[in-house]
């Protein structure tokens, strides 16, 4: 009586799947393994890869032996879909299908039913880096100055440079806490929009301390203040007041440009630095 073991694979990583088939088909004879076949599902949106053994008088190990490495290479075993049912969605065009003979037939014809690369091989013809990681600029500023702080970000994206910012960077249901440290370890530069609500602000003494603390243990921090002209420098942090910092009125939307235009040159220094490094 047949036994199948139906799995499910992984469409975009089907490599090592080819490997175990060719493995499988190569150790087991056909008086126990009937029949290898695939099931392909090319839709971009829902790529599916499902491979059938199917034994007729299995020796002992040799279902083990499959279980075995197909494990090993991360492929689900699913007991509960059967080879008649996969046979039935091919007359619906969900898949093509294609049988295994042995190893070589499997080298030449593995591939020929994929409409789509496997990942490795597209990332190999199309290499892809992620973006967003080139050390943004985390804004340290207070809740309150909210309003103010966003009408300044477009200046710093239409100048190119990467900001780390709360209220895009954390998701919903996301630590705050655990976000923000995670934004302030990725960050090459600590731009503080100091005001009298940041010096009144807990969140922003801490990340204060923070950026104190990897500045002193790195030193590869750029520290940016930007100091409303209402906060007296005795207020300031004393990291801060031994650093050349911009003074300016941080409520008046008119001034924004002019910040831009004094602190846009020095970031685009440090990433040309950090470049050619």
């Amino acid at each position: 009586m047949n036994q199948d073991v139906v799995w499910e694979c992984d469409y975009g990583n089907r490599l090592p799947v080819k490997g175990v088939i060719k493995t499988i088909l190569s150790e087991q004879g056909a008086n126990s393994l009937q029949m290898v076949q695939a099931f392909i599902n090319n839709n971009p949106y829902n790529f599916e890869l499902y491979v059938v053994f199917s034994y007729d008088r299995p020796n002992a190990d040799h279902i083990s032996r499959l279980r075995n490495l197909m494990v090993q290479v991360g492929m689900v075993e699913r007991p509960d879909i059967n080879f008649m049912e996969l046979l039935q969605e091919i007359g619906r065009k969900r898949f093509n299908s294609i049988q295994f003979i042995d190893p070589e037939q499997t080298e030449l014809t593995f591939e020929t039913m994929f409409a789509f690369k496997d990942r490795k091989e597209a990332e190999r013809l199309w290499p892809t880096s992620p973006l967003g990681t080139a050390l943004p600029v985390f804004i340290s500023h207070s809740s309150k100055d909210k309003s103010i702080v966003e009408g300044f970000l477009p200046y710093l994206t239409g100048a190119n440079i990467p900001i780390w910012y709360d209220k895009i960077d954390i998701d919903y249901g996301d630590s705050i806490v655990t976000a923000i440290q995670s934004g302030i370890k990725r960050s090459g530069i600590a731009l503080f929009w100091i005001t009298r609500n940041f010096l009144g602000s807990n969140w922003c003494s801490t990340e204060t301390e923070t950026f104190l603390t990897i500045l002193a243990s790195k030193g590869e921090l750029l520290i940016i203040a930007i100091v409303d002209e209402s906060v007296d420098v005795a207020e300031l942090p004393l990291f801060i007041q031994n650093k050349k910092y911009l003074r300016i009125s941080l409520h008046d939307r008119e001034k924004l440009n002019s910040i831009a235009m004094e602190i846009i040159p020095t970031l685009r220094k440090y990433y040309k630095n950090k470049s050619n490094i």
